[in-house]
Order: structure tokens, then sequence, then C-alpha cells
């Protein structure tokens, strides 16, 4: 494989990391008393706290996986030739954008606890204009950082993965 392709695609995975789709060894286990079943439903029962960290962040890690597996067929599909600026636009748009907005997904559907709503909410409009800028000019978005604001959200709900660069 050649170095443009693998920096480009660390540039991609860069992308990823900066949506916040990290791995963490964090023990985010449930607090005696704390409920541990959620509806997915989001009209159900809230999550408690620890619940809801353990169920976003790991929402976050699976985008993460799917994301870096689809990262490996696309560079198996360019082997050792250097993808153009079209490729390298491609990638991110069908294999990066699509993980991003199943995270995005996956976070909407968690009933947060009460007092985390907004934030939740904040979080998920943040996450969507990173993906919104990705997707208008995908090759600038590998030199940026579209989810700087999407990242400190994650941060002040505790969604530590969620958060990681």
């Amino acid at each position: 494989m050649s170095k443009r392709l693998v920096a480009i695609l660390a540039a991609v995975l860069a992308i990823a990391a900066i949506a916040g789709c990290g791995s963490s060894d964090n023990d985010t286990g449930t607090a005696a008393g704390e409920s541990t079943s959620a509806s997915e439903d989001a009209g159900g029962p809230a999550l408690s706290k620890a619940e809801f960290v353990k169920q976003g962040n790991e929402v976050c890690t699976q985008g993460k996986e799917e994301a870096e597996a689809k990262l490996a067929d696309a560079a198996a599909e360019f082997g050792d030739e250097e993808p153009s600026e079209e490729e390298q636009a491609r990638v991110v748009t069908d294999v990066i954008v699509p993980s991003f907005e199943e995270i995005s997904d996956g976070l909407a559907e968690l009933k947060p606890p009460a007092g985390e709503e907004d934030g939740l909410a904040e979080l998920i409009e943040a996450f969507e204009d990173g993906t919104a800028s990705v997707v208008d000019d995908p090759i600038a978005a590998l030199e940026g950082d579209p989810f700087g604001e999407a990242n400190e959200k994650a941060e002040v709900l505790g969604l530590d993965v969620c958060a990681e660069n």
C-alpha cells in the first residue's frame, strides 16, 4: 500500500476518531439501586446516568468498529494505487458518513436521565452539523475538526468514549 494511501486512510480514521467513536476501558457499571433496564422506545423510562453512559459509549464503539471494517475494505479496493481526490471523497461519503449517521441515530434512541435531555439533544445536533459539513466538503473534512463541538458536548454528558479524539 502506498504511503499516500496510508496517509489518506489515517486521515479518514482521524475523522472517525474526531467524530467521537473510540474505545474505552472505563467501567461504567451501575451503582446499587440504579435502574439497569431501558426501553428502545424513547418514551420508555429514563436510563440511570451509569446506564446512559454505558449505552452511549457502546453506540460510539460500535460505530467505530463498523467504520474501520469498511475502511479496510476500501483500502483493499485501492491496493497499492493512490486514490484520486474524487475517490477519497467517495470513501468519506460512502464509508464514514453512514457510520456517523448510525451513531447519531443510536444516540437519539437513548432515553437520557432526568436533566440530561437538552444536553443529549445538543450533542445530536452538533454531531449532525459535523456530519453535514463532512458531506458538504469531504476533502476539507480530512484537514479540519468538524466534530469539535460534538466532542465537547459528549464530554459534558460523561460520554468519554464518544468524546475521544
